[in-house]
């Protein structure tokens, strides 16, 4: 069980996502894929006021420059093909 009560946010765009964070100073955390947030939460580790989700964001879900991606063992193909395609 979640032991405080927080505010959750989803904003449209970086910009967004930062002011809100910047707003709450110290009180916010992001949530994305692949976090340790809710069972930090559960756990009563992590009590942020606002709760500021990325998933929505576009710009933070696509790859523009594949050369920036850096692959390197173990990787699985799984998580390979998922992320870029």
């Amino acid at each position: 069980m979640i032991a405080s009560k927080f505010e959750f946010r989803s904003p449209k765009d970086v910009e967004e996502a930062v002011r809100l964070y910047r707003e709450f100073e110290g009180e916010a955390v992001y949530l994305s894929g692949g976090t340790d947030l809710v069972p930090r939460m559960k756990l009563g580790l992590e009590k942020p006021k606002v709760v500021i989700d990325l998933k929505r964001i576009a710009s933070l879900t696509t790859v523009e420059d594949l050369s920036l991606i850096h692959i390197s063992e173990p990787t699985r193909p799984l998580y390979i093909s998922y992320a870029v395609f």
